[in-house]
Order: structure tokens, then C-alpha cells, then sequence
């Protein structure tokens, strides 16, 4: 992880993508403070992989 993942608390679990997928619809409706700027491509990615791998 990267220090500043560390200093905002993160840690790595495994979940189903669709629930990664809402906390980060959540976190971004929120605008919390340790929100990163890459939420919203990660976001997209994890929608993308769900669509297109997990569904098939």
C-alpha cells in the first residue's frame, strides 16, 4: 500500500465487486476528505470488470 493509503486508515480486503463498487459510489456522493482522485476511474474499471468478466 501507499503511505497515504496508510495514513487515511485504508486496508486491503477482498469483497464481491458489486459491493466495491457501491462503497466507492458512496464514498464519492459524500465527498468525504480522504477521497482520492482515482475513485472515479477505479469506479469505472470495477464496473467495466463486473460487466464484462464477472457477469459472462
Amino acid at each position: 500500500m501507499e503511505s497515504y493509503e496508510v495514513a487515511n486508515g485504508m486496508k486491503p480486503i477482498w469483497m464481491p465487486v458489486s459491493e466495491a463498487v457501491n462503497h466507492n459510489r458512496q464514498v464519492m456522493v459524500r465527498q468525504e476528505d480522504s477521497m482520492g482522485q482515482s475513485i472515479q476511474r477505479e469506479t469505472f474499471m470495477l464496473e467495466k470488470i463486473a460487466d464484462e468478466l464477472v457477469s459472462a
